[in-house]
């Protein structure tokens, strides 16, 4: 069953999968951001406050990051090697921020064969996998947007709810930075939060704004390598890589999210970009950013089958086919090849 917007009938038919299942893991997509986590704790204290009785674990694929440690619940939230081998016995599987089960794990076939009843919520506009329950809506800000909205626009939260989803709110928003017109919701949303909660926004974002020496160092190396190009028929970009080092995979994803977020769009004449992020797995990641009117990034991670997000800020992985490893430049070259065969479409 699919909704497109908030809706009662999706809280209704959300609970009732929730109430038959005994035991119920909540997850998100690798390399976890601020929305990512909200998600995943508001709706985790969400159940954990209506089924106390019920199993009821949040579970990621890949490695703890510290700095949501001071947000209820996260050290109640399980890190592990891969998903796919976590789910035996699991009645409920909800997934958010993300419609594709390559989102969440490095094993997105075993993933399709889960047995249990599966619950998707999504604000992202790639083609989604199917799920039992899903409400997919790029129209709204953030998956925290749409988790408010539709349990409780009309009812106030507890504290670590609250605070769950102002997270994700701020972070999928720029700090209301890449508002939209249909967006206008959110403001509504923080501040009803904020009112309730007492909240002050930089003392509340101070708690995983904290950028470690080495981020900091690794950003430094994104600005030094960054380039500007130009392929006919297409708009300026920049882009950037670094070499693998010795670097956790959340220290890389830390340093990607806060360059792209922070420098790509910003370069006066350069309205697009990206960056290329090595990972532990032998995988390379890169990270697209574009302002509207400029290069629709989705489309290039969708064209080239290997990611997928928004029209202004998408992603993609590309993979090893063979025993040797992906390197960052050969990752680059076949961007630019494929822009060279292909006609740019605008956000």
């Amino acid at each position: 069953m699919d909704f497109k917007s908030p809706d009662p009938k999706f809280s209704e038919e959300f609970f009732k999968l929730a109430n038959t299942a005994r035991s119920i893991v909540i997850t998100s997509h690798t390399s976890p951001d601020d929305d990512s986590i909200g998600a995943v704790l508001s709706v985790f204290w969400m159940l954990k406050e209506k089924y106390a009785a019920k199993k009821i674990e949040a579970v990621y694929t890949g490695e703890r990051d510290s700095k949501y440690a001071k947000f209820a619940g996260y050290d109640k939230t399980q890190f592990v090697p891969e998903l796919a081998d976590c789910l035996q016995g699991v009645d409920l599987l909800i997934l958010l921020d993300g419609g594709n089960f390559g989102r969440f794990s490095k094993k997105p076939e075993e993933m399709k064969k889960f047995s249990g009843k599966t619950i998707c919520i999504d604000h992202h506009s790639s083609p989604p996998d199917e799920f039992d329950l899903f409400m997919l809506c790029p129209q709204l800000s953030s998956s925290c947007q749409i988790i408010y909205e539709a349990f409780y626009i009309n009812a106030n939260t507890s504290k670590p709810i609250g605070e769950a989803l102002l997270l994700g709110l701020l972070g999928d928003t720029g700090n209301f930075s890449y508002l939209r017109p249909s967006d206008s919701g959110a403001l509504d949303m923080a501040k009803s939060l904020i009112k309730t909660l007492g909240i002050q926004i930089q003392e509340f974002k101070a708690r995983c704004n904290t950028i470690p020496l080495k981020v900091v160092k690794l950003i430094g190396e994104l600005i030094k390598n960054t380039t500007i190009e130009k392929v006919d028929g297409w708009d300026n970009f920049s882009w950037t890589y670094v070499e693998n080092g010795d670097y956790s995979d959340n220290e890389i994803s830390d340093a990607s999210h806060l360059y792209v977020d922070t420098y790509v769009r910003t370069i006066t004449g350069v309205p697009w970009g990206f960056a290329i992020t090595p990972r532990s797995d032998n995988t390379i990641n890169v990270s697209f950013r574009s302002l509207p009117g400029s290069v629709n990034v989705r489309y290039i991670v969708e064209q080239m089958k290997v990611g997928g997000g928004h029209d202004r800020a998408a992603g993609g992985t590309f993979k090893p086919t063979g025993p040797e490893k992906v390197k960052p430049l050969d990752c680059y070259k076949q961007i630019r090849d494929w822009l060279i065969k292909n006609k740019q479409v605008t956000s």
